[in-house]
């Protein structure tokens, strides 16, 4: 959207003005992040306080792409049929027997990854710094 907006501008004499705001808006989101990352680093130490921004920005990054997704009307008719065969087709059983080690790995990826938390304080002071 910015690109289409500053190379096909419906005001050429506006482009500059464009270019500066976009510009203010870049410096004032890397500002921000810094200061952010700042906050969090006595709290979380630098691994921590990276990832949680890296995960911030990728969220609101999806979340406005998944926003101005162009959106196309479902069929209503099909709907109710489609629904029907797709859970008339569901084995679970067979699917988690199949797809066994791949979860057991997942879970145990998870387990390990959790048990790095040092404190569930620091959980709790995240939620406390954005709770203000």
């Amino acid at each position: 959207m910015i690109l289409y907006d500053l190379l096909a501008p419906k005001r050429r004499e506006a482009l500059g003005t464009k270019v500066l705001g976009y510009g203010f808006l870049s410096a004032a989101a890397l500002g921000g992040t810094y200061f952010l990352f700042q906050e969090l680093v006595p709290l979380l130490g630098y691994a921590e306080s990276g990832t949680l921004v890296s995960l911030l920005l990728g969220l609101i990054g999806g979340s406005l792409l998944f926003m101005a997704r162009e959106r196309q009307p479902l069929p209503q008719a099909d709907l109710p049929h489609q629904a029907l065969s797709f859970f008339r087709g569901l084995d679970v059983e067979s699917t988690l027997k199949e797809n066994a080690v791949p979860l057991a790995l997942t879970a145990l990826v998870a387990g390990l990854a959790l048990s790095q938390v040092n404190k569930a304080s620091k959980l709790l002071d995240i939620c406390k710094i954005f709770m203000k």
